[in-house]
């Protein structure tokens, strides 16, 4: 469950429906700047003292969008739900406004899990060069972090690199609970600057499945995210890749199984659905290929809109091994002499 605050000057038009509707108001695009965000298992979040949301005064919008996912499987009817997120403000202002960015990965068919895997990585980008264009001139400083996935994962990280170097993980979970979202207050604050990159990665099991598992929204999809929460407020609300679709179509398109009817394989699903996954070096050749090859970014504003000079195309950032201690170092050299 998320809940949008309404940016710009434009009139916000009344809906009620499904997310994905082509019903849905062209209007409601500019409702995209995240206040609030609740997940299975998370209980309440106390801002500390230095930042708070930004709501209301002369110059904001009075217009918020709710937006919740339901898992009704069984397709049953006459359900009511009163679900909801409770602001407490004060009219005290505080040092800074507080945003909440969005990591991980676009909510894609491209990014998929084959069947019967007991441990597959996907890996979500946030690009130097978005950093770059996105945060203010000082980075900004992460106080908090709600990791996501859905049923299938296991494992989920965000790697913080500079310059090539591994800082210590923004977040970690390496026993992640899907129904237990905990929104975490870091130990403390999270300096993240301009140029900085980072990777967060979910480890998915699908050893129970027979199918391929696509990203989406749907709760048999995946996702894989880390929602930030952060001083002081930036442009950048969204900060998330996909693989690159020519790419990824040439990867699928060479290893479709031989003599499989190709006459009908025509979305990105049919694609991976028409090679044999039994196969064990068929996933781990996928995996490699996921490492491997061209991601489209998106840096979007709250508004969004791509960010302007943000990049589109970029090639995957590797995560080195974190470094040995000074210490731990200096005595395997001595060891050596």
């Amino acid at each position: 469950m998320e809940v949008f605050l309404c940016v710009g000057s434009d009139p916000v038009p009344p809906f009620n429906g499904p997310c994905n509707s082509e019903q849905k108001p062209m209007g409601l695009r500019q409702c995209r700047n995240v206040i609030g965000a609740w997940a299975m298992g998370a209980t309440g979040l106390t801002l500390p003292k230095m930042a708070g949301i930004p709501i209301g005064g002369p110059d904001s919008s009075r217009n918020v969008v709710i937006e919740i996912h339901y898992n009704n499987p069984d397709k049953l009817v006459g359900e009511v739900d009163n679900s909801g997120i409770r602001f407490y403000v004060t009219a005290n202002l505080r040092p800074h406004d507080a945003g909440i960015m969005e990591l991980g990965l676009v909510y894609s068919s491209r990014n998929a899990i084959p069947p019967g895997q007991s441990e597959f990585n996907l890996r979500g980008y946030c690009d130097s060069r978005c950093t770059s264009v996105g945060l203010p001139s000082k980075g900004i400083f992460v106080f908090a972090s709600q990791l996501h996935t859905h049923g299938t994962g296991r494992r989920v990280v965000t790697y913080h690199l500079r310059n090539g170097r591994r800082l210590p993980d923004l977040n970690r979970d390496d026993h992640y609970y899907p129904h237990f979202q905990e929104i975490r207050l870091l130990p403390q604050p999270v300096h993240v600057q301009r140029g900085d990159v980072l990777v967060t990665q979910c480890t998915y099991d699908t050893s129970a499945s027979h199918q391929v598992t696509f990203g989406g929204l749907d709760h048999s999809n995946e996702m894989c995210l880390n929602y930030i929460f952060y001083y002081p407020q930036s442009q950048l609300e969204l900060c998330k890749s996909e693989v690159s679709q020519p790419e990824l179509d040439e990867f699928l398109l060479n290893h479709i199984t031989s003599g499989e009817d190709t006459t009908n394989v025509a979305t990105v699903e049919d694609k991976f659905e028409a090679i044999d996954w039994k196969q064990q070096h068929m996933a781990d050749t996928l995996s490699k290929f996921y490492s491997q090859a061209t991601v489209e970014m998106h840096c979007n504003s709250s508004g969004g809109t791509r960010i302007l000079d943000s990049p589109v195309h970029v090639r995957p950032v590797p995560v080195p091994h974190r470094m040995l201690p000074v210490s731990l170092e200096n005595l395997i050299k001595c060891l050596m002499w």
